[in-house]
């Protein structure tokens, strides 16, 4: 294939990705992360660093998917009840970040793959059988276990290149946070994870023999399609965020977890 026509594919990449993000509060690596593997693999990127290459891009296209779709948010309404919770997160994010980063320096691209599908299809289950209204009121715990549940999210997402919505949107969903709410919280953790990620992938990865175009784990021309593509169709994603039901938005996040989950388990 010719440079133009990479670059091409990796733009409307970058333009489901953003729609994504805006809609849904994900950075978009659900939907990067095995597209980069898929494309990766048949472009002959040697085997033991694919999904390496894979998040640590995946996590350098999410600083300008992010970003782009926070300034969207906060155009329509503001910093308001969403920077309370973001601030607690903070803190753990970035420590579990680079703690997941350089854990998965040491996975093989397989193991990898194995547990970036068991993480997203357990997500998944839980949002489409087991979030149902519950009985009495739910109120967010104290901020010790807000700043552990930040921890964990940051692991997750240094290890398998994911931004906060897959993590952080059904954790503050059980809570009864809004759904508008946890997006925007989502999309805040996902900057975090994109910046702390990124420069910690570039790193790991230095020192290993990658193909031209690298730093470290991160593939420019990858970033640089996927990325153009994503900040142009984000705001359109945030736009459709304020018409659609919020169930309907919770079942798409849910099922698409699935449908990606299922390929990553299953095909290559």
């Amino acid at each position: 294939m010719s440079i133009l026509l990479i670059l091409f594919i990796y733009f409307l990449l970058g333009g489901i990705t953003g729609l994504c993000a805006g809609l849904l509060g994900i950075g978009g690596g659900i939907i990067v992360v095995p597209a980069l593997a898929y494309i990766f693999h048949h472009d002959h990127m040697p085997a033991m660093y694919v999904m390496h290459l894979a998040v640590g891009t995946s996590l350098a296209i999410m600083v300008s998917t992010t970003l782009r779709s926070l300034k969207s948010h906060l155009a329509h309404q503001g910093r308001g009840e969403f920077w309370g919770i973001a601030k607690l997160f903070m803190p753990t994010v970035i420590v579990g970040v680079v703690g997941g980063a350089f854990l998965a320096d040491y996975l093989h691209s397989n193991v990898l793959r194995m547990i970036f599908g068991i993480a997203l299809l357990l997500i998944a289950i839980r949002i489409l059988f087991f979030s149902r209204p519950p009985k009495k009121t739910r109120v967010l715990p104290a901020n010790i276990k807000m700043r552990s549940a930040g921890l964990i999210m940051g692991i997750l997402s240094g290890l398998l290149g994911i931004g906060g919505g897959t993590t952080a949107v059904p954790y503050l969903l059980y809570y009864q946070v809004s759904m508008r709410t946890a997006v925007r919280v989502a999309i805040f953790v996902g900057l975090l994870v994109a910046i702390v990620g990124a420069i910690a992938y570039g790193i790991a990865g230095i020192n290993e023999p990658l193909p031209a175009h690298c730093w470290g784990y991160i593939y420019w021309p990858a970033w640089l399609g996927t990325s153009v593509g994503s900040v142009l169709f984000a705001p359109f994603g945030v736009r459709l965020s304020y018409f659609l039901p919020t169930d309907t938005l919770k079942r798409l996040f849910a099922l698409l977890m699935v449908l990606i989950s299922i390929h990553m388990l299953f095909f290559k």
